[in-house]
C-alpha cells in the first residue's frame, strides 16, 4: 500500500527547508532533512500509515525536495 498524499502543512514544512538550503545539502543524511523527517512522522496529520518504516523517511524527505 502507498503513503498517503502530502497534506499542505507538511509541503510548506518541506518548501521552507527546501529554501533554507542550498542544492548541494539536499540529501537524506543532512541533520536538517533528517529533523524535518522526524518532525513529520510527529504530526497527527496521517492516522493511517501503510508502511511504518517509510513514512516520510528521510529518503522519502529528500526526493520531495527535489522535485521541481
Amino acid at each position: 500500500m502507498r503513503n498517503p498524499k502530502w497534506h499542505r502543512d507538511e509541503v510548506i514544512l518541506a518548501l521552507d527547508l527546501y529554501y533554507n538550503l542550498e542544492s548541494g545539502q539536499m540529501n537524506s543524511n543532512n541533520p536538517e532533512v533528517i529533523k524535518l523527517s522526524e518532525l513529520l512522522n510527529r504530526l497527527p496529520i496521517h492516522i493511517n500509515r501503510p508502511d511504518q518504516e517509510k513514512f516520510r523517511n528521510a529518503n522519502g524527505v529528500n526526493l520531495k525536495l527535489r522535485i521541481k
